[in-house]
């Protein structure tokens, strides 16, 4: 006869460390395969036609012995069929690598699973998985499965619910807040719910000081006293029928038992969570690592990934420390922007200072092309932060700063500085058009109505809605008409975002003064004209003047254009 290792008794003891790595790698496996919002990919089958199906049906008798002879040999599904008939040593060599809660799943599986895990000749496999994670022994009277489950698993022993983290061990059960409040009772309530027992019985029954409700806190007190029913009718059918000393010497023995042993079991708890957490962070820290490595195959440098990405990251904070390419293809979408954007942020930061010289060099050559122009034509051209954002403006000012940037290299930036200002004109005319208010429709040139208001789009830059209430000055919330707007400047600019990471200033848009545009039509009705259809150069022409009659002071009345009139508009206005 052939003596096995295990028949020698030596059997390889797992490390709780591997048998923890191991257990974090497949649950993070399983997390992997699915999809991060939790849907799962469901292949569907294509419905075939009825034609199809009947030319498919003809054709199959011909090519039956084609179909026989190209048919390749179905692959073997993954199953568990072949692990009992594995030679005895092997097999101990296989379980005795799983934890105490793969073994109690492996049971699970079926009746001869269930029959071969449970015989006398797996206890050595239990006990080793019990020792890789230096587990108490168990309790006098629990099996080491019985024990494995309670210390592993972390369902409700009563109900089945799952994710029942804490144990009562005073009364060796981990039960749901809802089991406890139906099995758990009072001591002084014992009376009421078993009429019939003798309260003396109590003290051979375990019992806790902490309920469903108190949460912990009553665990102090330990004149409270709350057990738990089944314990109790299982003392009661000994202590009604008969008992000797033996048995109240065991029973005594047991309660004080678990008393002694409460803190040695909540010892290993914590020094099991804190082993635990120590080897998911590991994993997680390996994990980070695996995902750079990635990134510098792209050509990303390690102080922006760091700067980026950290095990919290998104794809980074669960998963197991292998970034296969499938993992890489669903979570590098998730984590290359911010590195992207970190890295923008960093060589904008270094090359500023060139950037801004270099636009000083355009800016110079803008003024000397304005100059050139009539005041009546470059009043209404943008200022230079317009061409901030032209690709050929870009490639010159973001250049390497090795390269000298001199007014050589923007002239065909210049040669063209007509076509972009033309452009930039007539792209802001679309815009102002758009914020035409509802009722203009047949009118030809609404921007020349009297009563359309502007005002510089305060939603284009993010303030402080204080700053934005009170400090914006009348000449940006009441521009009327075209001239007034393409005229105008100031000195507030626009955050446009360039690319991830990146922001310039541009000039600002414009809005609809929704306000100020009522106001508008109310000095239009005093002046006489029609509202809807009065032009600005009608206004100008009735050359009306306004007072307001609270705007009094010891000098009079302040006097007011019709423009005037609508910046500080108050009830009511008259007309001289």
């Amino acid at each position: 006869m052939v003596t096995t290792r295990t028949q020698n008794g030596v059997v390889r003891k797992a490390t709780a460390k591997a048998l923890l790595l191991a257990d974090e790698d497949a649950f993070a496996i399983a997390s992997d395969d699915e999809d991060d919002d939790g849907d799962f990919k469901v292949s569907k089958k294509r419905k075939v036609s009825s034609s199809k199906r009947q030319k498919a049906s003809g054709n199959a008798a011909a090519s039956s012995s084609k179909t026989k002879a190209a048919a390749k040999p179905r692959r073997r599904g993954k199953d568990l069929s072949l692990l009992p008939t594995m030679p005895l040593d092997i097999l101990y060599e296989i379980l005795c690598q799983l934890t105490p809660k793969d073994l109690l799943n492996l049971s699970r599986t079926n009746k001869l699973f269930r029959s071969t895990m449970f015989g006398n000749q797996m206890l050595i496999v239990w006990r080793a998985a019990r020792d890789a994670f230096d587990a108490p022994e168990p309790p006098d009277g629990w099996t080491e499965q019985k024990w494995a489950g309670l210390l592993f698993e972390t369902t409700c022993q009563s109900c089945g619910k799952r994710g029942v983290v804490n144990v009562d061990w005073l009364l060796l059960r981990r039960a749901c807040g809802t089991c406890k409040r139906a099995h758990l009772i009072y001591g002084p309530r014992i009376k009421s719910r078993f009429p019939g027992y003798d309260p003396e019985m109590l003290e051979y029954v375990p019992h806790t000081h902490t309920s469903a409700w108190t949460k912990g806190w009553w665990s102090n007190r330990t004149n409270s006293k709350f057990y738990w029913d089944d314990d109790i009718e299982e003392v009661a059918d000994v202590y009604n029928y008969g008992y000797d000393e033996d048995w109240i010497d065991d029973r005594k023995e047991l309660i004080a038992e678990r008393a002694e042993m409460v803190k040695v079991y909540q010892d290993w708890l914590e020094q099991m969570d804190k082993f635990k957490g120590n080897a998911t962070a590991e994993n997680r820290e390996k994990r980070l690592e695996a995902v750079k490595a990635r990134f510098r195959e792209e050509g990303y440098e390690d102080r922006d990934l760091d700067k980026a990405i950290s095990v919290y990251s998104s794809g980074i904070f669960a998963g197991t420390p292998h970034v296969t390419n499938a993992v890489w293809s669903r979570i590098r979408p998730k984590l290359e922007p911010e590195v992207q954007r970190t890295m923008n942020e960093r060589i904008m930061a270094d090359l500023k200072p060139l950037v801004d010289e270099r636009m000083a060099i355009l800016a110079g050559l803008y003024d000397a092309y304005l100059n050139k122009l009539r005041p009546s034509e470059s009043c209404y051209c943008p200022p230079i932060d317009f061409l901030r954002v032209n690709p050929d403006v870009i490639k010159v000012v973001e250049a390497d700063e090795d390269i000298d940037i001199t007014e050589k290299d923007f002239q065909p930036i210049v040669e063209t500085f007509g076509e972009y200002v033309s452009k930039y004109q007539d792209d802001t005319e679309k815009e102002l058009l758009k914020l035409m208010p509802t009722g203009i429709e047949g009118v030809e040139d609404p921007l020349q109505l009297a009563r359309v208001v502007l005002r510089r789009d305060r939603r284009a830059r993010p303030e402080l809605y204080w700053y934005t209430s009170n400090s914006m000055e009348p000449e940006d919330s009441f521009l009327i008409g075209r001239d007034m707007v393409c005229t105008h400047t100031w000195e507030r600019r626009r955050r446009m975002e360039l690319r991830p990471g990146v922001f310039v200033d541009v000039p600002s848009k414009y809005e609809l003064n929704s306000d100020g545009s009522r106001a508008c039509g109310s000095i239009i009705i005093i002046a006489g004209l029609p509202q809807e259809t009065a032009t600005i150069a009608e206004m100008d022409a009735k050359d009306a003047r306004f007072v307001c009659k609270l705007c009094v002071s010891m000098d009079g009345y302040d006097v007011f254009t019709w423009r005037a009139a609508v910046c500080p508009f108050h009830s009511p206005f008259i007309l001289l």
